[in-house]
């Protein structure tokens, strides 16, 4: 429909018209909308029965609805939502846990939220988030006690939300939920929260079992309520699991003793014991089992020559991707580096480490082609044997992994690891170790790369930034579920900007 509207809009009768009468055709458009959804919804409310096609047009007036009202809008499209997802739930029981802020414009934008809500709520609430208009992808992950949604809005932001129905701790069960939802109460905005006690004894649970203390945005946030209303929550958590706290900020530190009374009153408790463990361990385990599948990890890569700015790229898109999109991230030098430098075995794997560092690139003397393959052999076994490693280690468990150069080096710039090796064998060779999902080569101007870093003559930069050009071209033919992508990173904004919609758009 919006397509038509554009496309009609841009013929010459419609444009003489525009220009002819002065139309301003966004605020007409708006007016049209408003005109018709008020004048039809009055027929449609008279009217006992109402066919399918009206409940696809209450649809498109929704989403038309809400992306008119995004224009006039100075929220956020991830704001918007955090809105309506909260009046959607008006009538339903739930309880926003954690919830410090206590007004939802000022949820930080790196925060997600943790919604305990009944199960048989859950599956309608999933398809109304999914069908939200500001949606442009949303990804669902089900388990036994809780789904875990991630939410990408058609302008970038981005937002995470776990739903959970029973409360879970591997094969535990830590709280009643029912009981939770049965005392909840309202914010000024409205909005359904847990009781304090309830709220502290989550945090409590969710951090210390997890083997960490409460955050302190958490602890001032506590400490901000009345005094009695402090004591009474300390005596409950103390009297219910044999603790002895005297202050709220006695939980900023972690502590294993609370740890060890907080399992051993919920190891007693009915839910965890008998038949109903079993229960509990078999979902666990199923659980687990299934997330190896589901979650979804992701391989980058980030080459370039020494100088094209690889070290300060890789820092700052994983500070967005850890801060922004709550990623757990892992970056690995070259190589899955299973086992060692070669020169540790002869000075020890600290001081080789030294020295490779502080060794200037493509310095080595080495000139004896059956040592260089030797060489290039212990590294290659270390990639064919590595790549499963890393994908049981971190890909299977939803991490992130960044890769600061990769096998690419043994092709285009085998001198850079003291190898003398025919390009074209580590080319072909390259068919049988894992495609990363997305592959970056920095370039920029040998100028430009000279007055970042000395480590290279002009010509070489040169030489080696087209070698990238050519293999990466021919990569991104052939292997078509990967991408290879040249970036001249001149100016480091638009650089990260690449590489985070090209992210985004893989995970």
């Amino acid at each position: 429909i919006q397509q038509e509207i554009k496309t009609t809009l841009q013929t010459p009768e419609i444009q003489q018209l525009i220009q002819e009468y002065n139309i301003d055709t966004v605020l007409h458009y708006h007016l049209y909308l408003l005109y018709n959804i008020g004048y039809y919804s009055q027929i449609y409310e008279q009217q006992k029965e109402l066919h399918t096609q009206v409940s696809w047009l209450i649809n498109v007036w929704e989403q038309a609805l809400v992306e008119s009202l995004n224009m006039y809008s100075n929220n956020n499209q991830r704001q918007t939502f955090i809105e309506d997802i909260f009046s959607y739930l008006s009538d339903k029981k739930y309880a926003l846990l954690k919830f410090s802020e206590r007004k939802i414009n000022e949820i930080a934008a790196s925060s997600d939220l943790d919604i305990l809500i009944e199960k048989t709520s859950l599956k309608p609430l999933l398809n109304w988030v999914k069908s939200h208009p500001n949606i442009e992808k949303a990804h669902t992950q089900n388990n036994s006690f809780m789904s875990f949604i991630e939410i990408f809005f058609k302008d970038g932001t981005f937002l995470e939300i776990d739903l959970i129905h029973q409360f879970k701790r591997k094969n535990l069960q830590i709280l009643e939920a029912t009981t939770i939802l049965e005392r909840t109460t309202t914010t000024l905005e409205n909005i359904k929260i847990p009781h304090l006690a309830d709220d502290l004894e989550y945090c409590l649970l969710f951090y210390f079992l997890n083997g960490s203390s409460i955050p302190t945005r958490y602890i001032n946030f506590y400490y901000k309520f009345h005094p009695e209303e402090q004591a009474d929550v300390l005596y409950y958590l103390n009297k219910k699991y044999n603790l002895s706290l005297k202050d709220f900020y006695d939980l900023e530190k972690y502590d294993e003793n609370i740890r060890k009374e907080i399992l051993a009153y919920t190891n007693r408790q009915r839910s965890n014991k008998g038949l109903q463990r079993i229960k509990n361990t078999f979902n666990y385990y199923k659980d687990t089992f299934k997330n190896l599948f589901t979650q979804k990890g992701l391989v980058i890569t980030i080459s370039g020559v020494d100088g094209a700015g690889k070290s300060t790229i890789i820092n700052e898109i994983s500070q967005h991707i850890s801060k922004k999109y709550r990623r757990k991230l892992v970056v690995l030098r070259h190589r899955p580096s299973i086992f060692p430098i070669l020169s540790s075995y002869v000075y020890g794997k600290e001081k080789a480490e030294q020295r490779a560092a502080g060794r200037l690139p493509r310095q080595g003397q080495n000139s004896s082609k059956i040592l260089s393959f030797a060489r290039f052999l212990y590294y290659y076994i270390d990639y064919l044997f590595g790549q499963f490693f890393v994908y049981f280690k971190y890909l299977c468990r939803g991490y992130i992994v960044i890769y600061d150069r990769y096998y690419f080096d043994f092709i285009n710039d085998a001198k850079r690891s003291n190898i003398i090796l025919n390009r074209k064998v580590a080319q072909f060779l390259y068919r049988f170790i894992y495609k990363p999902q997305l592959n970056f080569f920095l370039y920029a101007p040998a100028h430009i790369i000279l007055s970042r870093k000395q480590e290279l003559d002009p010509k070489a930069i040169n030489e080696l930034t087209q070698k990238y050009f050519t293999l990466f071209e021919k990569f991104d033919s052939r292997y078509t579920s990967s991408k290879y992508i040249n970036i001249q990173n001149i100016d480091k904004e638009e650089t990260i900007d690449s590489i985070m919609e090209e992210f985004r758009n893989a995970i």
